[in-house]
């Protein structure tokens, strides 16, 4: 059994669940085939047939797993990293537990206690990432992305957010571990320019996220043509890039780093996403109970001209709305009232 998605909270059962799936990776249906297509529906049916939930038969809190408690503890050469990892194509053999069947797929409900010696590494982890068979050429211009996965740096002395409440680090300790396992994920990838998603939306000041995430990641670079300046927005246009300017108006936004020793900085774009906003929908006392709005997050595209050369490049960077997000549907032809549903 292969591990095909990694730990996942669900939050109606209360409990961390794993996927495995029999002999392979179970690949989405549309990851080859057009969606709707004759060979999209053979591949989900085929992996609705390998597919099995593992998970603990009581609830448990977000983040705690109790067959395997050692899960993400451990960080022995104090890397950022912990040794009790899992990853996605890994085999997991020695598990005990009861078979049941419930919302259309099998599940293991694990009796037993699991840790790292209970996985084979099919695809062990790599010091860095194995690109072209060709060695890097210092001449090309390398462009990468990276998600931060809700990187919160008001709680912890950084710039307010004006547009919602942490969705980071729940402490300064677990801050701490996130921002190191970031910094060595980007240093790594030792990208020109790099696409961040899931940022704080808390400004362009010098306590701002991603202010404070490229700080420590120019600290952690000795040769100074190596180090990175972020893309500032004016979003109230008035030519002054202050801590209030913001990309969008969500709590996590998009930014961009890069090297100017190989690119400079030539136009600040910021696309609006199309949004849907529907009628409001009251309750029978005319109460409002569903405001309408449905958004999307901004896309930021900065345009930069290469060093050396004329050439001008243009990157877009975009974090859509979660597929979890609603769709507005009309229920009558009057467009007087509205509901939601699922995109």
């Amino acid at each position: 059994m292969r591990v095909s998605r990694t730990f996942g909270y669900d939050y109606s059962a209360r409990r961390n669940n794993m996927v495995l799936a029999h002999e392979r990776v179970n690949l989405h249906p549309n990851q080859k085939y057009v969606a709707g297509s004759d060979e999209a529906k053979a591949q989900s049916e085929d992996n609705s047939l390998r597919r099995l939930f593992v998970e603990s038969p009581t609830p448990a809190a977000n983040g705690v797993v109790p067959y395997y408690p050692e899960f993400g503890r451990s960080d022995v050469d104090q890397d950022g990293s912990t040794e009790d990892y899992i990853r996605i194509n890994d085999t997991l053999f020695g598990i005990e537990g009861v078979i049941g069947y419930s919302y259309g797929d099998y599940r293991l409900y694990v009796t037993s206690t699991i840790s790292k010696d209970n996985f084979v590494r099919n695809t062990p982890r790599t010091e860095q990432p194995n690109l072209a068979e060709q060695p890097w050429n210092k001449k090309d211009l390398r462009v990468a992305t990276f998600n931060v996965l809700n990187y919160f740096t008001s709680p912890f002395g950084g710039d307010e957010n004006r547009f919602g409440s942490n969705r980071g680090a729940s402490n300064l300790g677990e801050f701490e571990v996130q921002q190191e396992k970031i910094l060595q994920a980007l240093l790594r990838l030792d990208a020109d320019i790099i696409g961040l998603m899931e940022i704080e939306n808390n400004g362009f000041g010098d306590n701002g996220a991603i202010a404070q995430l490229v700080n420590e990641l120019n600290a952690r670079v000795d040769n100074r043509k190596q180090r990175y300046e972020f893309v500032s927005v004016d979003s109230n246009q008035d030519g002054v890039i202050d801590a209030l300017d913001a990309v969008g108006t969500d709590a996590i936004t998009t930014g961009v780093i890069y090297r100017p020793s190989k690119v400079k900085l030539k136009q600040v774009n910021v696309i609006e996403m199309p949004r849907q906003v529907a009628p409001e929908v009251l309750d029978d006392d005319g109460k409002v109970i569903e405001d309408g709005k449905n958004y999307q997050r901004n896309t930021l595209a900065p345009t930069f001209k290469v060093k050396g050369g004329k050439e001008k490049l243009t990157v877009a960077v975009n974090h859509f709305k979660s597929k979890g997000s609603k769709c507005w549907k009309m229920r009558h032809p009057s467009r007087r009232w509205a509901r939601r549903s699922r995109c």
